[in-house]
């Protein structure tokens, strides 16, 4: 997005005095096109930026000139960024309000030219980041974001599901960062009963405590590494077996599905298991009789209500 390029060009100048075109496209991770294009909408929207030549040369903000942008507190700053890459805070949270408060300073300091563009973009794009159904809530997701950014470590409540069970279990993590998938938040970090480096699903954390212990991320750990990792290997599982995703509504609170239910997402009363292939998944699910509805696949739903109905039909 253009209008964050532009905040982050003038953040840079303020904080490094002297910066080159090479340094901000690599900061920014744009062409020296770009670059220079966006130094010039600055200098044609009033912002004294200079120039200086040679090996130690560079753009800079002439003396005297503070884009204010500096007013903006750490919290606000961070916030920011993770709107930029697709993390939005939650309404309503400390994060939330540090976007807001952000955004209010960001558009006082904008030369009035922009003021235009931001109101066409209040109220033409919107970004609704919950599902249509079965929305989890993250409760604890303000209290874990604290955490990685202070590298303190947390005590976790966390639910485990095997078997179409549901355990509570206490973990100590150190939390090295946070995951956004799909709208799904995953914590990735050290387990310390499982003396290995573990995700969770933000959504099963019932509670989490921070502690006043620290720790520090050892230093060969990438959280994009390994998340890739993760995924891939998740892929590799996956693909290495038959897979025929059914998903159900227990209408049974107290009923708990056949060990040959692999359970691939619980969310309370839907599950969705694997049941590996249509023949298997119809006899498996005939057997739950009044335990259970089908939700998806659309074809074995069809399938066994055709059955039901004959059985009626020889029953008479």
């Amino acid at each position: 997005m253009k209008l964050n390029r532009l905040i982050a060009i003038l953040l840079l100048m303020e904080s490094r005095g002297n910066i080159n075109a090479n340094e901000l496209a690599r900061a920014l991770e744009v062409s020296k096109r770009t670059v220079h294009r966006d130094i010039e909408e600055l200098c044609q929207a009033g912002v004294p930026i200079a120039s200086s030549a040679g090996q130690s040369g560079g753009y800079y903000l002439m003396n005297g000139y503070t884009s204010s942008l500096k007013s903006l507190c750490t919290d606000e700053v961070i916030t920011l960024y993770l709107c930029g890459i697709g993390i939005h805070p939650q309404k309503h949270t400390e994060s939330g309000i540090s976007l807001r408060n952000a955004l209010l300073k960001l558009e006082k300091m904008l030369s009035p030219s922009y003021s235009k563009d931001i109101k066409n973009v209040r109220q033409r794009f919107l970004f609704d980041p919950e599902m249509w159904w079965n929305h989890k809530d993250v409760s604890c997701l303000e209290t874990i974001r604290k955490s990685v950014l202070q590298s303190r470590k947390l005590k976790l409540a966390y639910v485990t599901s095997s078997l179409g069970r549901n355990d509570l279990n206490e973990r100590i993590v150190n939390p090295y960062g946070l995951v956004v998938k799909h709208s799904e938040w995953y914590l990735v970090g050290f387990c310390e009963s499982r003396n290995s480096i573990r995700t969770f699903k933000c959504d099963r954390i019932t509670s989490a405590d921070i502690l006043p212990d620290t720790f520090s991320i050892p230093e060969y750990f990438s959280l994009t590494d390994y998340w890739h990792e993760s995924v891939e290997k998740f892929k590799d599982k996956v693909s290495s077996k038959p897979v025929y995703p059914v998903t159900l509504k227990i209408l049974n609170s107290d009923f708990k599905l056949p060990e040959n239910f692999e359970i691939v997402e619980n969310s309370g009363s839907y599950v969705t298991a694997n049941l590996y292939s249509f023949e298997n998944a119809a006899n498996a699910v005939w057997e739950l009789k009044n335990n259970a509805t089908i939700i998806e696949p659309h074809d074995l739903k069809e399938y066994l209500l055709s059955m039901a109905e004959q059985f009626l039909k020889n029953c008479i």
